[in-house]
């Protein structure tokens, strides 16, 4: 019985890695992929990062484009506050736009950008746009905790530092 359980878990870890390869090509092909990453690679802004995915959705279902593309907003939303939440404010009635920068704070992205979301997101958000602060602080904060709960915590050595308490103060008075 004992070595039937090293193939058993061999055929099962190639299902699924067949099925994920196989899930994959159906909706983004290797050209795709690529045309993708350097959409994202050139992109300058949120909107940019979305209009790519709009362009090859199926690459941004998982895998390395999509943990590519929740890079990039993490890391826009840590370094780039004002303009990344001024970007957010601007295109609120954009629900599915909202909902994609929100869907790519995630757990494989770096932790200390995390924190410097939520952080900011709670302590340098004008009032005005309080609501989509909530939602960004909130996904900042499922991130972590995600990674909490699984035992890891991505720091990458050149992560932003939080907003300063006088930066916070000057903008939760807009």
């Amino acid at each position: 019985m004992k070595t039937g359980m090293p193939i058993l878990a061999l055929m099962l870890v190639s299902t699924l890695v067949t099925g994920s390869a196989h899930a994959r090509n159906e909706g983004c092909s290797i050209k795709q992929d690529d045309q993708a990453s350097d959409g994202l690679e050139k992109a300058a802004s949120l909107l940019d990062l979305y209009k790519v995915s709009k362009l090859f959705p199926g690459c941004f279902e998982g895998g390395g484009t999509a943990e590519e593309a929740s890079d990039d907003i993490v890391v826009r939303l840590s370094h780039h506050w004002s303009r990344s939440l001024g970007e957010l404010q601007r295109h609120a009635a954009d629900r599915a736009f909202t909902l994609f920068v929100l869907r790519h704070i995630d757990a494989t992205t770096d932790s200390d950008d995390l924190k410097v979301i939520s952080t900011n997101a709670r302590a340098a958000c004008p009032r005005r746009a309080s609501a989509v602060c909530q939602k960004v602080a909130a996904a900042a904060e499922s991130a972590l905790r995600e990674q909490r709960r699984f035992g890891v915590a991505l720091s990458l050595p050149s992560s932003a530092a939080a907003v300063p308490a006088s930066a916070a103060a000057a903008h939760s008075s807009e």
